[in-house]
């Protein structure tokens, strides 16, 4: 994807990556010692170290699955920063926000790009991460995920209350494609989630003062722009891509 600059869309497919213990470790081990706890679960009956500067929720990663998205969600952070910075591995220190936004903790007199900024994203079969060196940006990927367990149209009606009457129309219109439905939902939550995540404010935000829509009116297109208060907010930018058959993901940027 994107490369110029300081400004990166980078998105991993990690499906056909199946690490062996031996390989998972090696891994690992390119990790400091104070993000393994953000990766690994401990067995019945084993303490859990506590980190000073990081809120580690060891239940996010039960699965091997999910271990595998942390530790690759990780490892690129520290690739990103080492490609546009270059700043040696050993030597990137990255931050979370008591939110858990990722940020670069490196004194910041020392960067050639002292307003650097960048976020990442996993679920499903893929990682995202976009940085950029002025201003804020913001990712989020979504799986289409085919494995719910209510009826299409019941499992989006659970977050009617997230949309605004133009957003819940725009997810409705596919009637009666059940399928299509789903994904314009995925499109528009993915949307609201690259905004929360650009500006790290984690959970509590009221999703109804967003409202998204598509200048020319293709609901189905690739770029869309958002209401914040029911303000036109045109210093933001926002992209929408599809990955493959069942994955999107998209990126806002505040453009100041």
């Amino acid at each position: 994807m994107e490369e110029e600059g300081g400004s990166r869309r980078w998105a991993v497919n990690a499906a056909e990556w199946k690490p062996s213990s031996a390989e998972f470790d090696l891994f690992l081990s390119a990790l400091p010692l104070c993000d393994w706890e953000a990766v690994l679960r401990y067995g019945a009956g084993s303490p859990a170290v506590k980190i000073s500067w990081i809120a580690v929720d060891l239940d996010r990663f039960v699965r091997i699955e999910d271990r595998k998205m942390g530790i690759l969600s990780r490892l690129l952070q520290r690739k990103l920063v080492n490609s546009v910075l270059g700043i040696p591995y050993k030597e990137i220190i990255i931050h979370r926000t008591p939110q858990g936004k990722p940020f670069l903790a490196n004194d910041r007199r020392r960067l050639s790009l002292p307003e650097f900024n960048f976020n990442v994203s996993h679920h499903g079969d893929y990682v995202a991460i976009a940085s950029e060196p002025h201003h804020f940006v913001g990712v989020d990927v979504m799986s289409h995920d085919p494995r719910i367990k209510e009826q299409p149209l019941a499992y989006v009606e659970n977050f009617r209350s997230c949309f605004t009457a133009l957003e819940w129309g725009n997810i409705m219109s596919s009637k009666p494609d059940h399928k299509k439905i789903l994904h314009q939902f995925y499109r528009h939550w993915c949307l609201k989630e690259a905004y929360v995540k650009a500006i790290g404010i984690g959970l509590g935000f009221n999703l109804q003062r967003l409202e998204f829509f598509f200048l020319d009116g293709e609901i189905w297109g690739q770029v869309a722009s958002v209401r914040i208060d029911g303000k036109h907010r045109e210093d933001w930018s926002f992209s929408l891509h599809q990955l493959d058959n069942e994955h999107c993901v998209s990126f806002s940027d505040l453009l100041v």
